[in-house]
Protein backbone atom coordinates (compact mmCIF):
# COMPACT_ATOMS: atom_id res chain seq x y z
CA UNK A 1 0.00 0.00 0.00
CA UNK A 2 1.39 3.44 -0.86
CA UNK A 3 1.37 6.33 1.58
CA UNK A 4 -1.69 8.04 0.08
CA UNK A 5 -3.77 4.89 0.36
CA UNK A 6 -2.48 4.37 3.90
CA UNK A 7 -3.57 7.89 4.86
CA UNK A 8 -7.02 7.29 3.38
CA UNK A 9 -7.25 4.03 5.33
CA UNK A 10 -6.31 5.78 8.59
CA UNK A 11 -8.92 8.50 8.01
CA UNK A 12 -11.69 6.06 7.13
CA UNK A 13 -10.87 3.67 9.96
CA UNK A 14 -11.02 6.55 12.45
CA UNK A 15 -14.65 7.13 11.47
CA UNK A 16 -14.31 9.94 8.95
CA UNK A 17 -16.48 10.00 5.86
CA UNK A 18 -14.68 11.42 2.81
CA UNK A 19 -15.78 12.59 -0.62
CA UNK A 20 -13.62 11.97 -3.67
CA UNK A 21 -12.70 15.66 -3.75
CA UNK A 22 -11.60 15.56 -0.09
CA UNK A 23 -9.40 12.53 -0.75
CA UNK A 24 -7.79 14.28 -3.72
CA UNK A 25 -7.22 17.55 -1.85
CA UNK A 26 -6.03 16.12 1.47
CA UNK A 27 -3.91 13.21 0.31
CA UNK A 28 -2.86 14.25 -3.19
CA UNK A 29 -4.32 11.22 -4.95
CA UNK A 30 -5.32 11.91 -8.53
CA UNK A 31 -7.73 8.96 -8.62
CA UNK A 32 -9.43 8.43 -5.23
CA UNK A 33 -11.49 5.52 -6.56
CA UNK A 34 -8.27 3.54 -7.03
CA UNK A 35 -7.42 4.04 -3.35
CA UNK A 36 -10.86 2.78 -2.30
CA UNK A 37 -10.59 -0.10 -4.79
CA UNK A 38 -7.23 -1.10 -3.29
CA UNK A 39 -8.63 -1.07 0.25
CA UNK A 40 -11.71 -3.04 -0.78
CA UNK A 41 -9.50 -5.67 -2.45
CA UNK A 42 -7.59 -6.00 0.82
CA UNK A 43 -10.89 -6.93 2.49
CA UNK A 44 -12.02 -3.70 4.13
CA UNK A 45 -15.72 -2.84 4.10
CA UNK A 46 -15.99 0.58 2.49
CA UNK A 47 -19.35 1.90 1.35
CA UNK A 48 -20.26 4.86 -0.82
CA UNK A 49 -23.04 6.54 1.15
CA UNK A 50 -25.34 8.90 -0.73
CA UNK A 51 -27.23 11.63 1.11
CA UNK A 52 -29.55 14.39 -0.08
CA UNK A 53 -30.15 17.69 1.68
CA UNK A 54 -33.40 19.64 1.86
CA UNK A 55 -32.59 21.46 -1.39
CA UNK A 56 -32.22 18.21 -3.30
CA UNK A 57 -28.42 18.30 -3.59
CA UNK A 58 -26.77 14.91 -3.35
CA UNK A 59 -23.40 14.16 -1.80
CA UNK A 60 -21.52 10.86 -1.86
CA UNK A 61 -18.99 9.95 0.80
CA UNK A 62 -16.84 6.90 1.36
CA UNK A 63 -17.29 5.41 4.80
CA UNK A 64 -15.80 2.34 6.46
CA UNK A 65 -18.28 0.04 8.21
CA UNK A 66 -15.64 -1.43 10.47
CA UNK A 67 -11.86 -1.61 10.43
CA UNK A 68 -11.79 -5.42 10.40
CA UNK A 69 -11.14 -7.26 7.20
CA UNK A 70 -14.01 -9.41 5.98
Amino acid sequence: MNTGVTKVFIALSSGQALTSKQITARYGLSNPRDAVYTLRNEGYNIDLVEKSDTKGRTSRKYQMRNAKKS
